[in-house]
């Protein structure tokens, strides 16, 4: 089987194709098609003489990588699965995230700017609300491995500069943010 496209011709090899791995009866086992030798290992031989497999949805050829589905069945599964999220009203103070754009936002500005310029509905642009990431604060044992066992105490100005080290950490609000599980509702 050939793809065309307009750059150039590239042969695909399906991991049922013949060409992707062939079983050698001169050394008993499984060749792949860049000469690998698998033994009795057909499946590995066949992944490793491949160039395409099949999308575990709809069945189309898939460049061989690290997807399992298309492109087109990962994006109806990510639809469906947004679809399905909890929604709620963005405070409009931490961030959201848009999962097809694949863009964090803390201004609505931006996500309206965005949507106008990729000529898309703020619903297709599946907005989730994000939740925060903290730096996480310095315990006094961070050095127990340096200190003898015997007498292995921090000195009392050590814990009281992580005291407040602490408290400022404390105080600094979220270091970052990950996509989180809420859709935005919009309104």
């Amino acid at each position: 089987m050939v793809i065309e496209n307009r750059h150039a011709e590239k042969e695909i090899i399906l991991i049922t194709d013949d060409k992707a791995a062939t079983y050698r009866k001169d050394i008993a086992g499984w060749v792949s098609r860049d000469g690998i030798y698998y033994g009795n290992d057909e499946r590995a031989a066949r992944w490793s003489g491949c160039t395409h497999t099949l999308c575990e949805s709809c069945g189309v050829p898939i460049e061989k990588g690290g997807w399992i589905t298309c492109p087109a069945c990962r994006e109806k599964n990510d639809a469906e699965r947004y679809s399905k999220l909890p929604k709620k009203e963005w405070d409009g103070k931490g961030m959201v995230y848009s999962d097809v754009l694949e863009k964090f936002y803390s201004d609505w500005g931006e996500i309206e700017d965005d949507a106008e310029e990729n000529d898309i509905s703020f619903d297709d642009m599946r907005l989730v609300i994000c939740e925060p990431v903290y730096l996480h604060q310095i315990d006094d044992d961070e050095w127990c491995d340096e200190l003898p066992d015997e007498c292995g105490e921090l000195p009392d100005a050590v814990i009281v500069a992580l005291e407040q080290l602490n408290k400022v950490i404390r105080a600094s609000g979220p270091g970052s943010y990950v996509p989180g599980k809420i859709a935005v509702l919009i309104s």
